[in-house]
This record gives structure tokens, sequence and C-alpha cells, in this order.
């Protein structure tokens, strides 16, 4: 008969729910690892592309504040306008004021997004224009009027009667070093606003806000958004808002956890335009510049699933192979206790565990031997009466070493106590570095003194780096070295 394993199911449960961590662990870490190493070559790649499209977009504004300037210094330039209105200033002329009437005209039509030239007077009268209606009208107390005698100016937008956005270029008349008039033209913002709705790689929620600081210190849209086409100059957003991305005003910013007018999580962007007080925001929401990691995530999971269930029933399997043998060890060890020397250990493997089954089978075939020997021995006692009490007294020493040999034959098991928290190496660990179970110490220094020449430096400098940063979860790759 062979003994039957299935007794000690408390030993390979452990075993099982040991491999299963030592399997797992890494596992975990790897994923997490990678999760989150892809989360921020995502969130790198997602700015990197909003500050190649704010760059663009910036040098767009740029380039039509620049046309706009150039555009106005042309009508500045005209010598015939300064001196006509000089003379129409002076005698009041209405062929003088024909001529800058003209001037203006020819202009206006030489540029298309022009749609109305005045001069103004210096107390705020308009004395030429190509609306002939507007002359006469005084207009001393705009915005505009006092800065544009100073200096030439492209950024005052304003609404019409009908609410389309338009753009005041206004500058100053001189003449002989004198300054006689102002000249203001009412420009379209169709190429502006055509910019700022070019959402090309922005997917479907990214945009470009072009915005500037109102009279009480709050963000005001310049140009309508992507979400809100009739914010052009209507809609505000206090400063002061917390995590917004209008917080970081007048700066360049790269904002990474800020909301957006619509109260949504966005990545942006902030440039500010010089000059102008305008700033420039170009922004995406999370949820859609994040879609691959929700995709990555569900992923995960599943394999994560997968992997579980597969490494529970390689555990159990890698279990049972352990313990089979330890199981029938512990049950050949019991029936030899109590006296039964016909079990036989199977030998499963050429290991230690074998080596140990095939000696406890030599043991017990030598206890039946003796055995066998013995039971003659008391047949001879039965036919010589006259030496029964030498062949008892023998028989009893007999008996006394069979005690003996049994109490050293006993099984000495091994447990591994996880509350210690000291640094253990199960016997695979170093046997399959071609060192005995035992044979190295279980320490720290064990571990350094193993790693490969090549990798140890940085090994040592990484891990006391990612200790010093606290992270949630890091993995290293390295090469171990067999004995």
């Amino acid at each position: 008969p062979v003994a039957s394993a299935g007794h000690f199911m408390k030993i390979k449960t452990k075993l099982s729910v040991s491999l299963l961590i030592i399997s797992l662990v890494p596992l975990l870490i790897g994923f997490l690892f990678f999760y989150y190493n892809f989360k921020k070559t995502l969130t790198e790649s997602s700015i990197n592309h909003l500050k190649s499209v704010a760059s663009i977009q910036h040098a767009r504004i740029d380039s039509i504040l620049k046309q706009n300037m150039e555009r106005l210094g042309l009508v500045t330039s005209r010598t015939q306008l300064r001196i006509s209105l000089s003379n129409f200033l002076s005698d009041h002329h209405s062929e003088d004021q024909e001529k800058m009437n003209l001037i203006l005209s020819d202009a206006n039509t030489s540029i298309d997004d022009f749609f109305e030239i005045s001069i103004y007077s210096l107390d705020g009268i308009i004395v030429a224009s190509t609306d002939r209606g507007a002359i006469g009208s005084h207009h001393f107390d705009e915005a505009f009027f006092l800065r544009c005698q100073k200096e030439f100016t492209a950024d005052e937008f304003y609404l019409d009667k009908y609410n389309q956005l338009k753009l005041y270029l206004s500058g100053p008349l001189n003449l002989n070093e004198k300054l006689i008039g102002v000249v203001v033209i009412k420009l379209k913002t169709d190429n502006m606003i055509s910019s700022i709705q070019d959402y090309s790689g922005l997917g479907v929620t990214g945009e470009t806000i072009l915005s500037k600081m109102d009279k009480n210190g709050d963000i005001l849209f310049i140009t309508p958004t992507r979400f809100d086409p009739s914010a052009a100059l209507k809609r505000t957003v206090s400063k002061d808002k917390n995590n917004s991305i209008f917080s970081s005003f007048g700066s360049e910013a790269i904002l990474m956890d800020s909301i957006d007018y619509r109260e949504q999580p966005v990545l942006a962007v902030l440039k500010f335009i010089e000059n102008t007080g305008w700033s420039l925001a170009v922004k995406i929401d999370k949820h859609e510049a994040y879609s691959a990691i929700s995709e990555l995530r569900f992923l995960l999971i599943v394999v994560v699933i997968f992997s579980i269930i597969a490494l529970t029933f390689c555990s159990l399997y890698m279990a049972k192979a352990i313990t089979t043998p330890i199981n029938n060890l512990a049950e050949v060890s019991k029936k030899i206790a109590e006296g039964d020397f016909q079990y036989k250990a199977l030998v499963y493997s050429n290991d230690e565990i074998g080596l140990l089954s095939d000696a406890f089978n030599k043991m017990t075939a030598k206890i039946t031997h003796s055995n066998s020997i013995l039971e003659k021995k008391v047949e001879e006692l039965n036919r010589e009466i006259a030496e029964r009490k030498k062949v008892e007294s023998a028989l009893h020493i007999s008996e006394e070493r069979m005690h003996l040999a049994l109490q050293g034959g006993e099984l000495g098991m091994w447990d591994w106590n996880l509350k210690t928290g000291g640094m253990y190496f199960s016997p695979h660990y170093f046997t399959m570095l071609g060192y005995e179970p035992d044979e190295l110490p279980h320490l720290h220094k064990t571990w350094i003194s193993l790693l490969h020449p090549d990798d140890r430096d940085r090994i040592i400098s990484t891990l006391q780096s990612k200790l010093s940063k606290h992270l949630a979860a890091w993995s290293l790759e390295f090469r171990m070295l067999h004995k």
C-alpha cells in the first residue's frame, strides 16, 4: 500500500496564496507603472500639441495686428489728406473737405476689410468720413479718442448695431510735426475670428479663447467661443475664480488642473500678446485628452482579471506539485510512528524531498528486516527454554534500539512567520541562481551582492531616487548573478 495525501490542506493553501501574491504583486506594479507612465506621456503630448497650437495662433494674431498697423500707416501717410485737413481746419472750405472725403473713399475701397474711415478734429468732431451722415458728429468721449492722439492703436474692439464684432484702427495725423487731427478706421474682424475659430487638431472640445481685462478687473471675452457664439465683448469671468484658466491672466502658463468658462476640467496653455493687453488661451477638455486612458484602463482591468484567474490555477497546480510529496512523507511518518512498516513513500523527483523519501524507504526496509530477525529469534527462544532470559534480554535491548531509531526518523517541518517582518528568500529563489536554499544569509546585503555589476550602481541610485520621491508605484528591471 501507498500513503495517500490530502490531510494537510493548510500547507497547500498557504503555499498557493504565497505563490499567487509573489506572482500578482510584480504584475500589478508593472501594470500601474505602465498606466501612469502612459498617462504622463499622453499629458506631455497633449500639452506640447496645445503649445504648438498656441504658438501658431499667437503668430497669426501678431501677423494680423502688424498688417492692420501697416494699413493704418498707409492712410495716415497720405500727404494730401493731411494738407487738406490742415487747410479745412484753417479756412473751412468745402473743397478741402471734399478732397478728404475722396481720399478716404479711395482708401476704403482699396482694402476689403475697411468699411468706414473718418477724420476727427482735436475736439472730437468728425470733419471727413466715408459715411457722409457721420460728418459733424461729436465723439470726444470715445475711449479710444485720447489714446489715438498719442499713438497708433489696433486693439479696440466694439459691437456694431447688428452685434457684429468690429475693430477700431486709429492714430494721429501730424503735419510738420504738429498734431492736427486723428484718423479712425472701422475694420471688419473676419480674419481674426476665422483664425480664432480654426479648431484644427483640437478635437471636438478644444478651442482658442482671446480675452482681455475689463474696467472692473474681470476677464472679458473678445471673440466668440466654440460653445458660446455670442460671447464676444459680453461674457466675463471673474479673475479671482478658483481654479479657472483665467486666474493666470497676463502671463504665459501651462495649466494641468483647471476649469474653463463651462466649468469643465481642461488642459490649457496661456500666452500673452504684447502691447495689446490680450491673453490667448488654447485648451481642450480633459476627458477628450485622456480618452485613450479610459480605453487603456478598461483593457488593463480585463487583462488583470484574466491574469488573476490564470495565476490562481498555476499557483494551485504548483502548490499541489510541491505539497503532494510532503503530504506523502507526513502520512508515511505517521504510519511508521504507529508501527506499520508496510507503507512506502513515493519518490516524485530527484530533489531533496525525493532523497528524503528514498531514505524513508530504506529505513523502513531495515526496520522490517530487523523485525524479521527478531521474529526468528523469538522462535528460537520458544525452542530454547534454557536461553529464554538471555533472548528476552536481547529482545528488550533490540526493542529499545528500535524505539530510538523511530524517534530519530521523525520528519522536521519548516514554516515562515509572516508577522516578523524579516527579509526572507524562498529556497527556489536561491536554487534558480545556483545556490542551496540556506547557502547564503537572508540579509539585504546578499541581494545587493547578487546584482549584476553593470546594473548595480544604476539600480541603487534609481532605488534611492524612487524612495525619496515617495511614489505610489514603480518598477525596475535588472540582472542577477548566477553562482
